[in-house]
């Protein structure tokens, strides 16, 4: 682990090779997974508030789910997570005619009708979000629906930290992050001599 100001990294976040080809794998990870994507208490009641611009991203089911029963879910730990649907997809996940899983949170934000791409657990990941009192750990999630991930990483030469730079800059701020790409740089570095 790698510490960042109050910030400890994995250090597979800085070495291992990650890029999401969303063609190859169809968004697998909305709709795997034992619950929905873990959310922040702001997160939860904004998409609540937020539902009737959502809604013409939804599909039907996942609407009605989150009219009827709220966005999110308090699970036993004290935590939130989006809702699932019978089949195990999260209640913004929207299957494309071609069988790919898209978010509706991320097109309505790219169409200007929501505030933010995706909950911060999706936009970070393969990085999940531990916190230990005052300090914050980035773990990373190794799962095998990545595999093709993995492989589009070291074609495109790029690292799981480098891929998921926009959902970091978000979380920590662009001064945190230039602090990371500077401990990967000397990390690289040491590891050529």
């Amino acid at each position: 682990m790698i510490l960042i100001r109050d910030v400890l990294v994995d250090e597979r976040i800085l070495t291992v090779s990650f890029a999401c080809p969303l063609p190859l794998c169809g968004g697998k990870c909305c709709i795997e997974g034992e619950e929905g994507p873990p959310v922040s208490r702001a997160e939860a009641r904004l998409a609540s508030r937020q539902l009737k611009a959502l809604r013409p991203y939804m599909d039907r089911h996942g609407y009605h789910v989150a009219v009827t029963r709220g966005p999110a879910e308090r699970l036993p730990d004290g935590s939130r997570a989006f809702r699932c649907l019978p089949d195990g997809r999260c209640i913004f996940a929207v299957v494309e005619p071609n069988g790919i899983l898209k978010c509706a949170i991320e097109q309505a934000h790219r169409d200007g009708a929501f505030p933010y791409p995706k909950p911060v657990s999706c936009h970070l990941y393969p990085i999940r979000i531990e916190q230990a009192g005052p300090t914050t750990i980035l773990h990373f999630e190794e799962w095998d629906i990545c595999r093709p991930a993995f492989a589009a990483g070291k074609r495109q030469r790029t690292r799981v930290y480098q891929f998921v730079k926009t959902a970091l800059i978000r979380h920590f701020g662009a001064g945190w992050y230039e602090e990371l790409e500077a401990v990967a740089a000397d990390y690289f570095q040491d590891s050529a001599k």
